[in-house]
């Protein structure tokens, strides 16, 4: 009986180790991209706000989840994710009732050859 490849080859099993480094990857990968690219955008332009760095990301999610609007005193990232989570409801409801409505209708009025 002939020895599996560990890395390379058709039927290849790596251990567990290389497994999950492997699975990791990607998302290191990412996370790398995504910081060299904004640093290079950041070092052009100080106010860029398509790759904010870290720091930026993390003082915006303070300031819009964790601290009250002075205006009004609401949490902002709280009104938002609730009027989304509402429109998404609606959409999908308004969606399933059409659906519905043209399922029994349409069935009812089509001969289909399997009944």
């Amino acid at each position: 009986m002939r020895k599996k490849p560990r890395f390379w080859g058709l039927h290849a099993e790596p251990s567990n180790g290389l497994r999950r480094w492997l699975g990791v990857l990607p998302f290191v990968l990412l996370v790398a991209i995504y910081l060299i690219g904004s640093h290079v955008r950041l070092s052009d332009n100080p106010d860029d706000k398509i790759l904010p760095s870290l720091v930026q990301m993390a003082s915006t999610l303070d300031r819009l989840a964790f601290s009250a609007d002075p205006r009004t005193g609401d949490y902002v990232m709280f009104n938002d994710t609730i009027a989304s989570l509402r429109r998404l409801l609606i959409g999908v409801g308004a969606a399933a009732l059409v659906g519905l409505f043209l399922g029994t209708t349409v069935s009812e009025t089509i001969a289909f050859p399997f009944t």
